[in-house]
Formats: structure tokens, C-alpha cells, sequence
């Protein structure tokens, strides 16, 4: 029979509990282990769908405190998987012969505007980084919400509002200082390590345990051209239809990604469509206003004309994390994702047949544009 759940977290206190005081006593941040007060808290994801129960938990205030409890993992002969904390629906599976390093006191975020660098720690969210940046005019390749964790994002690739014009999040890293398996601080750059520079830069993880780095910013603003187009889901194929054919030529400074959801009451959607299926056009373009107007006009005669429309110069800032009450933290998340080579008819076909019987209001449909220096890293760039 196999052991319940209680009895492997018993086997794990009585053969860890010691080592964890240790631990403790090792580190400036927190240990916890399955019987400590609380261990709940401790352990929690973003995501409350996630009931995730590692052997461990470690809440580390900086580089050192990583090093140590990747150095007692391995005493211990446990895994070590890392959380930053931001929003992340993914479950990591079977947890119990694992260190849990969470991050989220690692909220450190630095700009120089004169090198037109970020320094960010491994828990900082991109609500610590934007602001900062736009005060000297400048902006990160950031993720499309205030809560997106700044490393766990970039690493992976990285697909922002940017993205077109200046490409993916991990080719703006210029430099990670990580922790490796053995325990040792390590900084990578192209001159320094670069293999595994060129690795942790979108190669998916298990290289080590990133503490922080440097991030290239970009000048802009400190106003954008952006905002929502919203169409009734009605005719949405032929909509899609004339979506793909146009932004197949759009500059690199316009993205527009299409979401598919019962139309929240935003003041500028006719009330008639509150609580149905749309058609969302979300519009941004990383350039001069007067340019950037003439592109969504002609970005809009493609398409027809909406039923509703706020689309206007904003700042960044504000625009940054105009979705995030779409993704407010305490919900229980499921997503799931697939990379399109193109915006096909069977895809659109597809993606329509199941955005007609949405099963919540609070479930979408979400096409992210890529293309222009998003799509033209070389392989020796990074692994992105």
C-alpha cells in the first residue's frame, strides 16, 4: 500500500527536523518544515489551485541564504526547485523529496539610467522595475501584468508589448549571478561562463538557481499609444481573418493580441455586450503618437469598425498593468498554451468553436502576436 500523504510528511519531519533548525540557524531568512508553525503560508502558491507540499520551504533575503540551502539540500539529498512568488498558474508535481527555495522577500530592483541597465533580484515582480524605469524614460521588455515575476518570465523567453520592436525579455539580459548545483555564486555573461549564459537564457531551467541580474532597458515614452477595440463575438472568423491578413504587415511598433472572454462592463463596451462573448483587440505601439494614430486608423479599417473603442495616449506605466485585474492573485487557475507557426484557418476554426461555449466569465481565449525582432534571434544569441 502506498504511504498517504500525512505519513510522508511524518517520515520527512522526523528525518529533516533537526537538519531544518540547522538550516535555520545558517541563514538570515526562514526554514520551515511539514510541522512548523506556519508551514501553510509558507508553502502556498499564486496559484490556488496548487496545493504543493515539498519537504522544505526556504524563504531566502539574499544570494547567500540560497547558497546555503542548496548546499544543505544536497547534504540532505533532496531536489531544490524555486518559486519567485508571481503570478504562475503551473503546478511542479510531486514535491516531496524536494527544497522549496521561494524568493519572494528578493525584491531588490535598481536602475542605472546612464548604462540603461535594471539589476533585479529573484523575487522582484515587474510592478518593481516599470515605475523605475519610466522615471528616467526608459522601459523594460516586461510581462503584461504587475505581478509577472521579473526572472522566471525572462528566462523562459519573455513575450512583451515590446516584443516586435525590440524582441524577446531573455535577449535584454546582460549578466546572472546564480547559484549552481554544488552551491557555488556564480556570475554568467557572454565573457563570463557564457555557455551558460547562453543556456539560462530560455533553455527552460536546471542550471541553477538565479539570484538576480542585469537587464537591458529601452528607451520610451513616457506616453504610448494604447488601448482596447472591442467586437462583438458575432462574425469573430472573418474578424480573424482580416486581423491576421493586416498584421502580417504591420510595423515592428504595433502589436495587437486578441482576447476572446465575456465582455467585462468596461464603460466604453455598449452594455448590450456585458456578460457576452467578444472580441478584444488590445492595441500598443512602441513609437511617435502621431505615427502610431495613423497605424491603429489603418489597423481599424482593416478590421471595421468596433462597438466600442478607448484607445489613446497613456503612459506606460499605466498601461503596464491595465489587465491585471484579469489576473488577480487568490484565484484557482488552469491555462494551457501552444506556439502557432501562423494564425491558420483550422486555428481559427478552432480557437472559435471553443470561445462560443466558454464554460466562467472569468475564462479567455488569448492570441499573443509575435513576429518582427521577436521571432529573429540567432541560435548562437540564446536559447530562446
Amino acid at each position: 500500500m502506498d504511504p498517504t500523504q500525512e505519513e510522508l510528511e511524518m517520515e520527512t519531519t522526523t528525518t529533516s527536523a533537526a537538519r531544518i533548525e540547522a538550516l535555520r540557524e545558517a541563514i538570515d531568512g526562514d526554514a520551515y518544515g511539514p510541522r512548523d508553525p506556519g508551514w501553510d503560508d509558507a508553502r502556498g502558491a499564486w496559484n490556488l489551485a496548487v496545493d504543493q507540499r515539498p519537504a522544505a520551504v526556504v524563504l531566502p533575503e539574499g544570494a547567500g541564504d540560497v547558497a546555503a540551502a542548496v548546499r544543505w539540500a544536497r547534504d540532505e539529498g533532496l531536489r531544490v526547485a524555486v518559486q519567485g512568488t508571481g503570478h504562475n498558474p503551473i503546478p511542479y508535481g510531486d514535491l516531496s523529496a524536494l527544497l522549496l527555495i521561494k524568493t519572494g522577500r528578493m525584491r531588490g530592483a535598481e536602475i542605472d539610467p546612464q548604462e540603461r541597465i535594471a539589476r533585479v533580484e529573484a523575487g522582484a515582480q515587474w510592478g518593481d522595475v516599470v515605475p523605475r524605469a519610466a522615471e528616467h524614460g526608459l522601459a523594460a521588455l516586461s510581462g503584461s501584468s504587475h505581478d509577472v515575476g521579473v526572472v522566471g518570465y525572462t528566462l523562459g523567453g519573455g513575450v512583451s508589448w515590446l516584443a516586435r520592436k525590440h524582441g524577446l525579455s531573455a535577449e535584454s539580459v546582460r549578466a546572472i549571478e546564480l547559484v549552481t548545483a554544488d552551491g557555488r555564486q556564480v556570475r554568467a555573461t557572454q565573457f563570463e561562463e557564457p555557455e551558460l549564459f547562453w543556456a539560462l537564457r530560455g533553455g527552460g531551467g536546471n542550471f541553477g538557481v538565479v539570484t538576480s541580474f542585469e537587464l537591458e532597458l529601452h528607451p520610451l515614452g513616457p506616453q504610448v499609444l494604447a488601448g482596447v477595440m472591442a467586437y462583438p463575438f458575432a462574425g469573430a472568423r472573418e474578424l480573424l481573418a482580416r486581423y491576421r491578413a493586416h498584421v502580417e504587415q504591420a510595423p515592428d511598433e504595433l502589436a495587437c493580441w486578441v482576447v476572446i472572454r465575456r465582455a467585462p462592463p468596461l464603460p466604453f463596451v455598449p452594455s448590450e455586450l456585458h456578460g457576452r462573448e467578444v472580441v478584444l483587440m488590445a492595441v500598443f505601439y512602441a513609437g511617435d503618437l502621431g505615427e502610431g494614430a495613423r497605424e491603429v486608423a489603418e489597423l481599424r479599417a482593416a478590421l471595421g469598425a468596433p462597438a466600442g473603442e478607448h484607445v489613446a495616449p497613456r503612459p506606460y506605466t499605466a498601461w503596464q498593468k491595465n489587465f491585471d485585474p484579469l489576473l488577480a492573485p487568490g484565484a484557482r487557475n488552469y491555462w494551457k498554451s501552444h506556439n502557432l507557426a501562423e494564425l491558420s484557418d483550422g486555428a481559427i476554426d478552432v480557437v472559435c468553436d471553443f470561445a462560443a461555449r466558454l464554460p466562467t466569465a472569468a475564462t479567455e481565449i488569448f492570441l499573443g502576436q509575435l513576429g518582427g525582432a521577436a521571432s529573429e534571434p540567432t541560435p548562437a544569441s540564446s536559447a530562446a
